[in-house]
């Protein structure tokens, strides 16, 4: 039978209620027990595969929906739940946010975004996937940048750059898109720019700056490359100096030669020794065998006719700039010797000498 009571009523002892439902239409609750026990009120022998937590209700302005937080049984972790579905007390729905003030995590696993409006102090993150920033990034005074590489003391930066890297391969600055990439155990390289020394393998102590330089190094070793496409074509070559635009671009398995300038030594494909220095000087030479040619022109087009000419000194603007098949010839001043082609042993010093 029911009972109504029109008054207050104040229960001294414990109350227990056995039914199946128990109703409060209180606008205000107040309990002195700072825990709730949910569940039951023994431990439970079994899992009953269901959800603990508060289920609410509210209206976001368009429908009356059910909200829930409390703990998700078959993700074992705390959730909180908004247009909420409860099917025998296991929840499903969209998750919600959360406006909170510090927070203290053991771990945070997050898969979708992180949008920080303020200051993030991180003493260290790990983060597997892409990562984009909208604004500038500082670094505080004495922090490191360092990249992860099986070698020791690498540094990587771009799209593959250095990404083969293998314990064995050490002090190695690769910086821009596919910059080293074929690096394995080669050492004290560096190559800063697309593609810069992207085949190399084991091979140390190159330096490559620039769009494609040096870009077909396998086991060349001590060569500084500076320039768009500067050196691109050394395969096996050792101690090349090469900086300018397309220098030394066709020298494949050549050593020991200087070129400094645009075009400079830009056709020669397996001469060492030469020295070229200014716009396009020795831009003809190409020894197609091994040769040690001994040749040194320094100034605009010095020597630019020169095709398999040796041991040739040509010093000043123009100088030499008409001698093809000559050698051992000796020309310092601008235009000197510009009208000798096939000759050999000769000396002009002077303005058009």
């Amino acid at each position: 039978s029911e009972t109504t009571i029109n008054d207050n009523l104040s229960v001294t002892g414990n109350f227990t209620v056995n039914g199946t439902t128990t109703t409060v239409n209180s606008t205000t609750v107040t309990i002195d027990d700072p825990i709730f026990t949910l569940g039951g009120d023994s431990a439970p022998g079994s899992d009953d595969n269901k959800d603990r937590g508060i289920e609410f209700r509210y209206h976001d302005g368009s429908a009356a929906r059910v909200g829930f937080f409390g703990y998700d049984d078959s993700a074992s972790a705390f959730t909180f739940l908004t247009a909420a579905t409860n099917s025998s007390e296991v929840f499903s729905g969209t998750i919600g946010n959360v406006t909170a003030g510090v927070g203290t995590f053991a771990s945070l696993d997050i898969s979708g975004d992180i949008d920080v409006d303020g200051t993030t102090n991180l003493d260290a993150v790990d983060v597997d996937g892409a990562v984009n920033f909208a604004a500038d990034v500082t670094f505080a005074d004495g922090a490191d940048i360092i990249t992860a590489s099986a070698g020791t003391s690498n540094f990587r930066a771009g799209v593959n750059a250095g990404n083969s890297i293998e314990s064995g391969g050490n002090q190695n600055v690769v910086v821009g898109d596919e910059a080293g990439t074929a690096i394995t155990t080669g050492d004290e390289n560096t190559a800063l720019g697309y593609l810069a020394l992207s085949t190399l393998t084991t091979a140390s102590f190159n330096t490559a700056v620039g769009r494609a330089a040096g870009t077909q190094i396998s086991t060349g070793a001590s060569n500084t490359l500076v320039g768009t496409d500067a050196g691109q074509q050394i395969t096996t070559g050792n101690n090349n100096t090469i900086m300018g635009h397309d220098a030394g671009d066709a020298l494949t398995d050549a050593d020991f030669n200087v070129a400094v300038g645009y075009n400079a030594l830009s056709a020669d494909t397996l001469g060492s020794r030469s020295v070229a220095i200014g716009y396009q000087a020795l831009v003809a030479q190409n020894f197609t065998t091994a040769t040690d040619t001994y040749n040194t022109a320094v100034g605009m087009f010095a020597g630019g006719s020169v095709t398999t000419g040796v041991q040739n000194t040509l010093i000043g603007g123009l100088s030499g700039d008409a001698l093809t098949t000559g050698g051992t010839n000796v020309a310092v001043g601008y235009q000197s010797l510009s009208t000798e082609d096939t000759g050999r042993q000769s000396v002009a010093v002077g303005y058009q000498a």
